[in-house]
């Protein structure tokens, strides 16, 4: 029966190298994000409100934030709920 041959190398992490890690994961630039306007904009779609998506009838099911930051809305249909970005929904939504 042939085998499979795993080799596996553990390294110490040591000071140097962990600090040289840290400076550079430090050093990357953080992108900012302002969502706050996106949320804004959301105001006048309230919780329960009837909007039309991309043609189809939805309910705001809830108003919500992603892991990014950024400002979004859950939509019911009769046979699905989703979750979508603010801008995507703003672009395609007539009240």
């Amino acid at each position: 029966m042939g085998g499979l041959e795993v080799n596996f190398r553990f390294t110490r992490l040591v000071p140097s190298r962990f600090k040289r890690a840290r400076r550079y994961v430090i050093k990357q630039p953080m992108e900012k994000i302002d969502a706050q306007q996106d949320h804004l904009r959301l105001e006048p779609f309230k919780l329960g409100a009837q909007v039309t998506f991309k043609g189809k009838p939805y309910k705001i099911q809830r108003l919500t934030t992603l892991a990014s930051g950024e400002a979004a809305v859950v939509l019911e249909g009769k046979k699905e709920q989703f979750v979508i970005s603010a801008n995507q929904f703003l672009a395609g939504v007539s009240s």
